[in-house]
């Protein structure tokens, strides 16, 4: 699904209606049967529709009069006294002709009237504002959104809550707190951010009747990834392949203390149809490591073929559990001068990158994935975990970029990008919030990668598929380990 910003979403309009000449109007009556396609109409008595003037406002009066068509009962109360849109202005004129019950809220004292027609059964339309909002909301604006969030238990939101940013997903003031959000072609890009999720309630992105080749035209390579993509995108067996065919994968994990980071991403690896996996671990944990990791080969870090164990790798795993210190950090020279694959570098890999980002670009003939939490990537870019959190994808592409680099980040909607594109992860919960979770990732974006899956394909796969597991064990486990994910791995994947 793509995702959009505001300019996006204005071109587009602009030119499927000028250039295609699709009416502008059939365009919000489009919009107005999508919203009621969603809504449970039996459930409600009575239906208030609460809009500005603009096309927000008339999309919401063009869902009110396909509700007064079914014969439900409906009440509308337009805010302001500026000029409506010319597409606003036909839908009016058309409840006027049906004689429909119209409040107009000119002062703040007509706000009342909202608020002695909100029942406990009534469904709230919210046509306020629409994308193009980028200042505060103010004055008996921001009064009638108050009203709204006090008062009313079910609100959809068209296109967007009232009162939020399209783009940053900034509270501007105040905003509507939806139960719904029916929105249009596009993912709005504000709806990723962590501080808009108390607004949105369920996102529904519909189809209002532009072609995909002009919305494509208006495509800047950000997505948000669904069961589809992945679904279309994985690769099934055939009959006649061997472990040959799955590749030879090496991960370097584990060290005093650190045992069950390579245990459990050596097993996530074997477990999402790596062909070999040979697991590389300190030499003072590797008794313990190979007598528990019974469907790989284990060696040791200072072993005399590591080598040719690098060159002859189609996947290279590296940092879970290996300790922050400056033996990780010529290890990992090491492999990222020998390696003839492509490699994915998490945890203690990332850590021992700090300050030393010119490593990555002198060893960059392969891609390289590095896969940080928050706090990683605020110690790789020196950029606070707040100032992360507000700009995730332009921080996580900006850095890409500059480093040649493939980023997993990581947290809630991951997002994976190679500078260019960015991919935005749609799977996972906070009961899979512990310890291990990270390995079990890198292992399965390793066995990917190394049965030839695209290495920027691999991760928003394996991010995908990680999360997916994870949410249905939820459904019946109040936590999810690591090790839940990895034993139900061959079972899920075999879904796809």
């Amino acid at each position: 699904m793509i995702i959009g910003q505001a300019q996006d979403i204005r071109e587009l309009d602009k030119y499927c209606i000028e250039e295609l000449k699709i009416p502008s109007i059939i365009l919000m009556e489009n919009a107005a049967l999508k919203v009621l396609k969603n809504i449970s109409i039996e459930a409600y008595k009575e239906f208030i529709v609460i809009c500005g003037k603009g096309n927000n406002g008339g999309d919401a009066l063009a869902l009110g009069r396909q509700l007064i068509a079914l014969n439900k009962k409906v009440k509308f109360f337009i805010i302001g006294d500026r000029e409506g849109s010319k597409d606003f202005n036909v839908n009016y004129q058309i409840l006027k002709n049906i004689n429909a019950d119209i409040s107009e809220i000119l002062l703040e004292q007509d706000i009342k009237n909202i608020d002695d027609n909100i029942k406990e059964n009534s469904l709230i339309i919210d046509g306020i504002f629409g994308t193009g909002l980028k200042r505060n909301v103010e004055g008996m604006f921001e009064k009638v959104i108050e009203l709204v969030n006090r008062k009313s238990n079910d609100v959809i939101a068209i296109d967007i809550p009232s009162g939020l940013h399209s783009d940053t997903g900034d509270i501007l003031g105040c905003a509507i707190k939806a139960t719904k959000t029916i929105s249009f072609v596009m993912y709005k890009r504000g709806f990723l951010s962590y501080e808009a999720f108390d607004y949105l309630g369920d996102v529904i992105v519909e189809e209002i009747g532009m072609p995909l080749n002009a919305v494509n035209k208006f495509n800047k390579g950000e997505y948000l990834v669904d069961d589809e993509f992945v679904r279309s995108n994985f690769k099934h067996r055939n009959l006649l392949s061997h472990k040959g065919d799955f590749g030879k994968d090496l991960i370097f994990s584990g060290s005093k203390g650190f045992t069950g980071a390579a245990i459990i991403s050596s097993k996530a690896c074997v477990k999402s149809g790596a062909g070999l996996v040979r697991v590389c671990c300190d030499q003072d944990v590797y008794s313990n490591v190979s007598s528990r990791v019974l469907e790989a080969m284990c060696i040791h870090n200072e072993d005399e073929k590591l080598e040719e164990y690098i060159k002859g790798a189609s996947s290279i795993a590296f940092g879970p559990g290996m300790g922050n210190n400056e033996c990780t950090l010529e290890i990992l020279k090491k492999v990222l001068m020998y390696r003839r694959c492509p490699i994915v570098i998490d945890a203690d890999g990332i850590n021992v990158l700090q300050n030393r980002l010119d490593i990555l670009k002198e060893n960059n003939s392969y891609p390289i994935i590095l896969t940080p939490h928050l706090g990683e990537m605020s110690r790789l870019t020196g950029i606070g975990i707040e100032e992360i959190k507000k700009h995730r994808i332009e921080i996580a592409k900006s850095f890409a970029q500059n480093n040649g680099v493939i980023v997993l980040l990581k947290g809630y909607n991951t997002i994976i990008t190679d500078g260019k594109d960015a991919y935005i992860n749609t799977t996972g919960n906070s009961s899979m919030a512990n310890g291990g979770m990270g390995d079990c990732l890198t292992g399965i974006i390793t066995s990917f990668i190394g049965q030839d899956y695209n290495p920027m394909l691999a991760a928003v796969m394996g991010a995908y598929i990680h999360g997916f597991i994870g949410e249905e064990l939820s459904k019946d486990k109040f936590v999810v380990t690591a090790e839940d994910i990895n034993y139900s791995l061959p079972r899920f994947l075999n879904l796809f």
